[in-house]
């Protein structure tokens, strides 16, 4: 049986005390260093990072892995992306770490979830969505991530209601490797002419005319284009002022070099959950500095106008129809479904002659010069008719006279006699 640790201890101080080599004391540390952890391991009934039934305890240090609660703040955006490193896995060397980004509403950054696994795999990205769903993971308006296999269905199943937007820059690559290389600038340009119009309606526009620019030249990139076209225009429909940090998944770009940065010290880890052991701590130390720091990645009031597009669709979702709205225009309809013309707007459907109106009054401001032109429009008019008297009334404004006198009004009897 072994000694205890404060036996151990004591020899080990005795040991330093007297006159041997620092071979002899090096030695001696790592053999009492072996007997302790193997005497706290028999008393914990596990190993280090040994999962195992029989566990009782912990090590000093340890800190059970808890799940951060995702329900407290809506997320509108989320970022997926992936970073390739190499572990074994049944002697091959497969998986890849995937990290979950997302904008809470207050327009902060937050790590969401990370995972090792196989990105072409969907039963993998259910399993992994599915577990930020469980978390409270709500209130997505748009999924940004590349063209992975199954990601597309499965964020449409697990997400359902919000957009998913294609990277713009993965999908850039993926055409100028079908693009001949002498032409990979005109095109890489053109394309770029999409992303660089002022609104939704002038994007859905250019994209139109680039496609079929480009389906003459070059129809394996206009058949991309026209494939791809729901997921690259996606972002249009947001506000402008988040179209750049939101049409590609390039925020996440330096998250992911930094775990490159850690990992490629170690190259090939022995299992997976090595890797997400090291790439996770990479990810909560980003975390952290995104929570501490004062800047948002996104500003309070472009947050606010998001806000207000969406309640803005909702209301328009849910409006009811007035009722007194509804009998105008069905009165203005036909009984066979078409709009009446603008001539019989205002007539008796079961009348050959038009209904009676009021008088219409016309206000006309001019000079004393027009009560001529006055008297003879009331001459022309003077006559009954179904439709009644048209009483012209004009606005006096003849020089000389004060501003009420100008602006009285003045009958046509009285213009009569003037005349």
């Amino acid at each position: 049986m072994a000694l205890d640790q404060s036996a151990l201890l004591d020899l080990l101080a005795q040991l330093k005390l007297t006159d041997v080599t620092d071979r002899i004391r090096i030695a001696t540390e790592m053999l009492y260093q072996e007997l302790i952890d193997a005497e706290a391991s028999a008393f914990i009934g596990a190993a280090p990072f040994e999962r195992t039934t029989e566990r009782s305890t912990h090590r000093n240090g340890t800190r059970l892995r808890t799940d951060r609660d995702l329900a407290a703040l809506d997320y509108p955006y989320v970022f997926l992306d992936a970073t390739y490193c190499t572990a074994r896995v049944n002697h091959q060397i497969v998986p890849q770490v995937v990290v979950a980004v997302g904008v809470a509403a207050d327009g902060r950054r937050e790590v969401l979830g990370f995972d090792v696994g196989d990105l072409d795999n969907e039963a993998f990205w259910t399993g992994f969505l599915r577990s930020l769903k469980t978390r409270g993971l709500g209130g997505m308006a748009l999924v940004m991530s590349d063209a992975h296999s199954g990601l597309n269905k499965v964020t449409n199943t697990v997400f359902q209601g919000a957009s998913w937007q294609r990277c713009r820059v993965h999908f850039m690559r993926n055409v100028l490797a079908v693009a001949p290389k002498g032409s990979q600038d005109m095109v890489a340009s053109v394309i770029r002419t999409v992303f660089a119009q002022p609104d939704a309606h002038h994007i859905n526009k250019q994209f139109t005319e680039v496609a079929a620019m480009l389906g003459h030249s070059h129809p394996k990139v206009a058949t991309m284009l026209d494939d791809a076209r729901h997921g690259l225009l996606a972002f249009a429909v947001f506000p402008q002022r988040h179209w750049r940090q939101i049409w590609s998944t390039n925020p996440l770009e330096l998250v992911n070099k930094e775990i490159k940065r850690r990992t490629d010290v170690a190259r090939v880890f022995p299992n997976p959950a090595a890797l997400l052991r090291l790439a996770g701590s990479v990810l909560i130390e980003q975390h952290d500095e995104w929570e501490a720091g004062d800047r948002r990645y996104f500003s309070a009031a472009s947050m606010l106008e998001l806000k207000a597009m969406n309640v803005a669709a909702e209301t328009i979702g849910e409006v009811n129809l007035i009722p007194e709205l509804t009998a105008a225009q069905a009165e203005a309809t036909d009984p066979r479904g078409k709009e009446k013309p603008h001539h019989l707007a205002g007539r008796d459907p079961f009348r050959s002659t038009p209904m009676l109106r009021g008088p219409t009054v016309r206000k006309h401001r001019g000079s004393p010069g027009t009560a001529a032109m006055a008297a003879s429009l009331n001459s022309r008019h003077s006559s009954p008719s179904l439709t009644g008297p048209r009483n012209l009334t004009f606005l006096s404004c003849g020089p000389g006279s004060s501003w009420s006198e100008r602006n009285k009004p003045v009958s046509s009897d009285s213009l009569r006699e003037k005349v």
